[in-house]
């Protein structure tokens, strides 16, 4: 399961000046039936990532 928001802000400081604000969030959710260990065992594997960045 993949999933994301962005957002974008500008503040118009004065006519020559202007503020951006820039903040995005990922996050990725993922289940896999691997044979990752090369054994009769059944394994299952959860990869779960959150990542948020701002940037003025």
């Amino acid at each position: 399961e993949n999933s994301g928001v962005s957002l974008q802000l500008d503040w118009d400081l004065n006519d020559a000046v202007t503020l951006t604000s820039i903040t995005a969030s990922r996050s990725l959710e993922r289940f896999d039936n691997a044979d990752s260990d090369f054994t009769t065992a059944t394994l299952l594997s959860e990869t779960a990532s959150n990542l948020t960045d701002t940037e003025l």
